[in-house]
């Protein structure tokens, strides 16, 4: 059966939404998709899926879908695919710790039940972290936090900090001119590797192997994002404040395995609640 936004019953045409339970479309409870419920899930990406294409993920996490056997909804005629949306697209060769992405459902599933069916289904060098319920994508204007490991030993933090001060003529990938000094919010030194908070600029981002190269640290030999921070930066103490999801508001203090269990993980410093 085809809807279209409105729940009304269709056959021909552009705008319908075909929409069901199973891992494929077939019979089953039909809703409109305005009446959908969707589902948010954080994952990670590394290993060698640092080198996958973003729509090599959108293909990879489709086929995951189709095969967990969750009450997808459908889009399309023809050509039937799981109706889901992805963040914005990480740069290639990057490791990510906190990638998001989000799954319509015809029916109400528990987080739970949604890890131990999708879990299984992911390959090793994809984690699935948490799953909570809603659509919740990263804004425009989200800061990230990046974890750089520098091409060349990292200098004194005074040294560092000079640097920063003289931080002109970076461009992004594009070759367009940023102003770096306001892009690049917060810096900290951590063993070594170096933290970086970066902020968008009018709709475009300044990538943290560009910064590193500016500052003079060379050519990074790997770069991980660590965070989405959506809350305010603390100058003093320079406590990067993570925005909580709804599973840590709940006070479950364990992450979720990629088979649905529960594992402890040490408190990260760079990950406090807000005020």
């Amino acid at each position: 059966m085809l809807l279209d936004k409105r729940g009304r019953e269709g056959s021909t045409g552009a705008g319908f939404w075909q929409v069901g339970a199973g891992p494929g479309p077939g019979p089953g409870k039909v809703r409109a998709a305005l009446e959908s419920w969707w589902v948010t899930l954080e994952y990670s990406k590394g290993g060698d899926l640092r080198f996958l294409s973003h729509l090599d993920l959108m293909r990879l996490w489709e086929r995951a879908l189709r095969r967990s056997g969750l009450p997808l909804c459908w889009k399309g005629k023809f050509n039937p695919r799981p109706r889901f949306s992805m963040g914005p697209a990480l740069p290639l060769g990057f490791a990510s710790e906190s990638e998001v992405l989000a799954v319509s459902l015809a029916r109400p599933v528990p987080p739970r039940e949604v890890r131990e069916k999708l879990g299984p289904q992911l390959p090793a060098d994809v984690g699935l972290h948490r799953v909570f319920p809603g659509k919740k994508l990263p804004g425009p204007s989200a800061r990230i936090l990046w974890k750089v490991f520098p091409g060349k030993p990292l200098p004194p933090p005074e040294a560092l900090e000079k640097a920063r001060n003289r931080l002109q003529g970076v461009t992004d990938r594009r070759g367009r001119a940023l102003d770096a000094g306001k892009a690049l919010v917060d810096m900290r030194i951590e063993g070594e590797t170096l933290l970086v908070l970066l902020a968008p600029l009018e709709g475009r981002r300044l990538g943290p192997d560009l910064l590193a190269r500016a500052l003079g640290l060379g050519r990074p030999r790997r770069i991980v994002k660590l965070a989405l921070i959506h809350g305010p930066t603390d100058q003093d103490t320079k406590e990067f404040h993570v925005e909580k999801n709804p599973d840590q508001r709940s006070g479950s203090g364990g992450t979720p395995d990629r088979g649905g269990g529960e594992r402890s993980s040490p408190g990260d410093p760079h990950r406090q609640p807000q005020p």
